[in-house]
């Protein structure tokens, strides 16, 4: 057995504790991961091989039914000239039978009923003779021009059809033909008899249903087009997109001139494949949606795209998360080592940069620790915090943290108080002197809450120093205010038992100080007094909201402030909840800015909307800022109300004359096109017309009527349809009531008679 030398010994042994270790199989796992790259491309290129190959195994499927529906109907047409061909040479048919005998000429081509129906798509046979008066089809013998007469061929003239059967031989014509009364669409296949001369011109005529053929052409998601050498279509079918009248012109000019080819057209949209039989003289096209053909495939294919997308995009991303994780970690931690001076050379040995970097961070800990638990201070902030947001819920642990920062909480009864504002740099100074009056009945412990600029403050009393809690508190705040020089206001949560509760009585200190929006600053506002208000029984006065738009649109400023004033009392003597008042003050602003939209004050427009959306802190401060950008509002509705009124009055007039006769137009669809309410564009409407809207609307529809009754004769029901009523007797009650007598009356005396 071959001996390991000693200067391997640390390589293998480093070797073995890496390959053993959690360590490695992420560093495998991260050299694995950048297989998923070229892995994911490959997978790509041979998905869209396959299904390209798919693709066009699509083109050849729709190749093969164009093959299979022209092998159809090439074989039906040939099949009837195989019939014409049997007219020509049998004896029964000849001329002279035909003008001795026409109804056993009829019986002879009858003989030929069982071949003539096995087609299913002929319906009758019919053979033209020039030098018979007559006309001989599978069933009857009728005359030339009855039976001319039962043939619509487009406003052809008889004359035209007739010789239109003897030298369009070989062509297709379109016909509607008469059968029992019943009109029926027909395909003629005109087809030359071999007997024909130019003295003896005979002509047999195969009248195929246009169902029929059409019903030939018929496939599961194409449509199919017949079109004779003209362009003209025979017969068409197909669930499919068809083609325009532009789109088959151009595939009919790329059609190969030679007879008997299948061929396909490109088309970005549509296969489109073409077969042409110039001995029939017709062409077939096939044409597809790639949409609807290729559908599946191009669901499979996008969402194969799709998921490999996800995959690469997967890969990249744990690769980068990978690389963070592993990587890049050590290379920082390596520099940061390497930064305090513990590497004192070039080291890549990663171990040991671990090593050393743990020693480093052990040491770091050790004297972070001790800095602090020498730092009372900063732990008696912490558990002041923690009291204050109930982060901890076991008495006993607050009880010692209590202790190990020095704070001394030696009566049975806490509660919480907020101070609004305290900034950092004063807070020092105020806690001295908050702690140089525990002398006190109350020991007091603060800190600074929050980035509000927000004092928190718990106050520990004796149970029987209850009672006059509330005149501490405010002595507390004035001295507080005393030392800042600023208004402060405060709120004050519940009185609580046990040190678990403070979170509860912060929480409650919160929402009283929030209530300084209804009360105003520079007070105490307590909880007790909050929470117990009779909420129910206030309202939001937002009937007052209605009166101060109309006033505003009418520039009343004197009204509008006293509307404001009587807004902001009933909020504040009736105790309204804190949510309902916020309500009610952006509702307050929503208002002006209605108003300012309406009115169009564009000019000073932005302005007033910077000022009624100022911040404010109580609603006093909000009434102020309301009452002057309402100010400045009204003065300028005043100044322009002329202008306004007109614009605003004619574009109203002229919206009622655009929409008076409709039998759905109501003065709520015309508030809700200039946005006003019903109540407001109807007071609008009144004083700057002197007139109801309603009343204008009756006066337009009369005056209509009365133009409809002597300028025509429509009956009264349907004048009252045409100008917006829907009952007869209503309309003529106002009819009576505007003009004094009836319609019928007032057309009869209204309509110039003409001059016997």
């Amino acid at each position: 057995m071959r001996r390991v030398r000693p200067a391997a010994k640390p390589l293998l042994s480093r070797i073995g504790q890496f390959a053993s270790s959690k360590v490695s199989l992420r560093f495998i796992g991260s050299y694995l991961l950048m297989l998923i790259i070229p892995l994911v491309i490959f997978l790509y290129l041979l998905s869209n091989s396959y299904l390209s190959r798919m693709e066009r195994q699509v083109e050849t499927d729709n190749l093969q039914l164009t093959r299979t529906i022209g092998t159809n109907i090439v074989g039906a047409l040939e099949g009837m000239r195989k019939i014409a061909h049997q007219i020509s040479k049998s004896p029964d048919l000849s001329t002279y039978h035909l003008t001795e005998s026409p109804l056993h000429a009829s019986a002879g081509i009858s003989q030929l009923a069982n071949y003539i129906y096995g087609q299913s798509m002929i319906d009758d046979i019919v053979l033209v003779c020039d030098k018979s008066d007559y006309v001989y089809t599978a069933k009857y013998a009728p005359k030339k021009m009855e039976f001319l007469q039962s043939i619509d061929a487009g406003g052809l003239p008889d004359g035209e059809l007739y010789e239109r059967f003897f030298t369009a031989a070989g062509s297709f014509l379109s016909v509607n033909r008469k059968v029992d009364g019943i009109w029926s669409k027909h395909q003629v296949y005109i087809l030359q008899d071999e007997s024909s001369s130019s003295a003896n011109r005979r002509a047999v005529l195969i009248f195929i249903p246009q169902n029929r053929f059409n019903a030939m052409l018929t496939v599961s998601s194409a449509s199919a087009a017949v079109f004779g050498m003209t362009g003209r279509v025979i017969a068409s079918s197909g669930s499919g997109e068809g083609l325009t009248d532009s789109q088959s012109g151009a595939v009919l000019a790329s059609v190969p001139a030679a007879s008997g080819v299948y061929a396909s057209a490109y088309d970005s949209e549509r296969f489109i494949t073409i077969f042409r039989q110039n001995q029939l003289q017709l062409t077939l096209v096939v044409s597809a949606s790639r949409r609807a053909t290729l559908g599946d495939l191009s669901a499979l294919k996008n969402r194969t795209f799709f998921i490999l997308a996800l995959v690469f995009l997967a890969g990249i991303i744990m690769i980068i998360f990978d690389m963070r994780m592993l990587y890049l970690p050590i290379y920082r931690l390596k520099q940061s080592v390497a930064s305090t001076g513990v590497l004192c050379e070039r080291e890549n040995d990663e171990f040991k940069v671990l090593d050393r970097a743990l020693m480093h961070f052990e040491a770091e800990q050790r004297s972070l620790s001790e800095q602090l638990a020498s730092s009372r201070d900063l732990m008696r902030q912490k558990t002041i915090l923690s009291l204050l947001q109930g982060s901890s819920s076991r008495q006993g642990q607050l009880e010692q943290s209590e202790r190990d920062s020095g704070i001394l909480f030696s009566h049975d009864s806490f509660c919480a108080v907020l101070m609004l504002p305290v900034d950092n740099k004063h807070l020092a100074s105020i806690l001295q002197g908050l702690e140089a009056m525990t002398e006190s009945p109350v020991v007091i412990a603060g800190a600074l809450v929050n980035q509000d600029e927000c004092l928190g403050l718990i106050l520990n009393f004796d149970c029987s120093y209850e009672s006059c809690l509330n005149d501490y508190v405010c002595h507390l705040t004035d001295s507080v205010a005393a030392k800042l020089g600023c208004r402060v206001t405060a709120g004050v949560g519940g009185v609580c038992r046990r040190r678990i509760d403070i979170g509860r009585s912060h929480i409650e200190a919160r929402a009283a100080l929030d209530y300084r929006l209804i009360y105003g600053v520079g007070r105490v506002i307590f909880w007790d007094d909050v929470g117990h208000a009779p909420n129910s029984a206030t309202t939001a006065p937002y009937e007052l909201m209605k009166r101060l738009e109309v006033l505003l649109l009418d520039g009343n400023i004197e009204a509008v402030s006293t509307i404001i004033d009587q807004a902001i009392a009933q909020i504040k003597q009736g105790s309204m909840p804190l949510g309902s008042a916020r309500c009610f003050a952006y509702d307050m602003i929503n208002t002006i800015l209605k108003v300012i939209l309406i009115s169009g004050t564009s000019a000073d427009g932005d302005e007033l909307r910077n000022m009624v959306m100022a911040e404010f802190e109580t609603l006093d401060e909000l009434a102020v800022a309301i009452k002057s950008t309402a100010d400045r509002l009204c003065g300028v509705i005043v100044a322009n109300k002329t202008r306004y009124n007109e614009g605003l009055l004619g574009n109203i007039r002229r919206y009622i004359s655009e929409n008076y006769l409709d039998y759905n137009f109501t003065v709520k669809l015309l508030a809700a096109e200039f946005g006003m309410s019903e109540s407001n564009i109807s007071h609008y409407y009144k004083n700057a017309s002197g007139q109801n809207i309603s009343d204008t609307i009756n006066e337009m529809r009369i005056a209509k009527a009365k133009e409809l009754l002597t300028g025509t004769s429509l009956p009264i029901r349907e004048i009252v349809e045409t100008i917006g009523y829907s009952d007869v007797s209503s309309f003529t009650r106002k009819f009576r009531l505007t003009v004094g007598v009836s319609p019928g009356v007032y057309r009869n005396t209204h309509t110039e008679k003409p001059v016997g």
